[in-house]
């Protein structure tokens, strides 16, 4: 195979570049992301190695898309020292066949250049490219209490305090109490956002459409 080493770790470069000349492969190496670019659209590389991070600030991953359009049959395998999900998923998205860890034994790093030569991905771990997972809502503290699931509906309608204890003939206080309870066992820390949770949840049924907007803790 014909292949382009773009990274400045020199050792890295000459142990790759030794192993793979003896068993035949062509080789030609830079340091700069710029010059693999160059070099890929005279040299049309099978596979080119590119690494991550350089010492000037350059991204390796920025250079696949130049680097693909000059060389479209060349397949990028690109190494980094800081392996993250965000990273493997831009690599992957710009072009790169492959991601993988710059510490992995040279003898793996041999054959993901292989595998990548074949047209097969190679990640560290294949749960990197999945998208992140969906925010989950936090289970309640402890079941609500009648007197808190009808507090709750009246917040969603927009009810005031002073008016959740008018309607439900209680006091103020305990229509208070009743309020901060509920907020405890929702785990928020307003009437607003007791509220919003409560419709994200689905805790309530049959409310108005017109939820009016006078939420306060203390109105």
């Amino acid at each position: 195979m014909r292949i382009l080493l773009c990274d400045d770790h020199q050792l890295l470069v000459e142990a790759l570049s030794t192993v793979l000349r003896r068993r035949g492969d062509e080789v030609v190496a830079t340091v700069s992301p710029e010059q693999a670019v160059v070099l890929a659209a005279e040299q049309q590389p099978d596979v080119c190695v590119m690494d991550r991070s350089f010492p000037d600030g350059q991204d390796g991953i920025a250079a696949i898309p130049a680097l693909r359009a000059v060389s479209p049959a060349t397949d990028i395998l690109l190494l980094t020292g800081n392996a993250d999900a965000a990273g493997a998923r831009a690599a992957v998205q710009a072009g790169a066949r492959g991601f993988l860890r710059k510490d992995e034994p040279l003898q793996v790093i041999l054959a993901a250049i292989d595998t990548t030569a074949a047209g097969a991905m190679i990640v560290i771990d294949a749960s990197i490219l999945r998208p992140p997972a969906p925010r989950r809502e936090p289970p309640l503290v402890a079941p609500l209490t009648s007197r808190e699931q009808d507090v709750l509906e009246r917040l969603v309608r927009g009810e005031s305090t002073r008016a959740m204890a008018r309607s439900m003939q209680i006091s103020y206080s305990t229509a208070r109490t009743h309020s901060q309870n509920l907020l405890a066992k929702l785990g928020v820390h307003s009437q607003l956002e007791a509220a919003a949770f409560a419709m994200r949840r689905g805790l309530v049924c049959g409310v108005p459409d017109r939820a009016s907007s006078r939420y306060s803790s203390g109105s």
